[in-house]
């Protein structure tokens, strides 16, 4: 429950960190040897990383309401208490075009289709809400928090073939910008996509538009898109 910017000074300072069980100091050790243990173990094993529960907690959405305290199974997406993930991907090499004609256009003579993309979110978005609709939940305790925050979480598959169809490395500075603007691109017309939905069929029952776009990752959200979620409000709480 800390904040870990403490810790990362403490690493930085090379100072001593507390060791604590059940809320008492056992002990202390070097923040820094910790720190580089924890680097090393995920090296040699092939963990992806740390989850920072601080941070994921400052940029919720529904901050207000309850608390993010645990993942998914693969942990693609935070869960509060009772929570799902109601998952899907957009296939990236799908939306990857060449030039009939190979002219040099778009990225060495490729673009992706942003029209299509774009109208393939509206109806994953639209497609990913429903199945909250229609789902059996195992337990009434689930099926009442769905239907509280109506979650859905819209990601990707493809990424690296998709880099290899377009001739990118994978680390190229290149990609990154390309894979930025595109990620970029698919947050915005998600939301948009959410807010028609609000529009249409109403906001998740615990939208409070104030607190909502008080949130680390409301904060984000271009302006335009800020003022439409609290004119309109929004179908999913992320």
């Amino acid at each position: 429950d800390e904040d870990p910017e403490r810790f990362f000074q403490l690493v930085k300072d090379d100072a001593q960190f507390e060791l604590k069980h059940n809320g008492k100091v056992i002990g202390a050790a070097s923040a820094k040897a910790i720190w580089q243990k924890i680097v090393s173990n995920a090296l040699k094993g092939g963990e992806p990383g740390l989850l920072n529960g601080y941070l994921a907690n400052k940029m919720s959405n529904i901050w207000y309401f309850k608390p993010l305290i645990c993942t998914n199974p693969c942990g693609e997406i935070w869960l509060i208490e009772y929570d799902c993930c109601d998952l899907g991907s957009l296939v990236l090499p799908r939306f990857v075009r060449k030039h009939p004609k190979g002219e040099k256009w778009g990225v060495n003579g490729f673009e992706i289709d942003r029209e299509l993309l774009g109208q393939t979110i509206d109806i994953a978005v639209r497609f990913l809400d429903n199945v909250l609709t229609v789902n059996s939940y195992p337990m009434e305790e689930i099926r009442e928090t769905c239907e509280q925050i109506r979650r859905i979480g819209l990601g990707v598959t493809g990424l690296d073939t998709m880099l290899m169809e377009m001739g990118l490395r994978y680390n190229s500075s290149e990609a990154l910008e390309l894979v930025d603007g595109l990620m970029n691109f698919i947050k915005n017309r998600a939301y948009e996509a959410s807010i028609q939905l609000a529009i249409e069929k109403g906001s998740f029952p615990v939208f409070d538009a104030d607190k909502f776009l008080q949130s680390g990752f409301a904060k984000t959200l271009k302006p335009s898109l800020r003022q439409s979620i609290r004119e309109n409000g929004i179908r999913n709480c992320a």
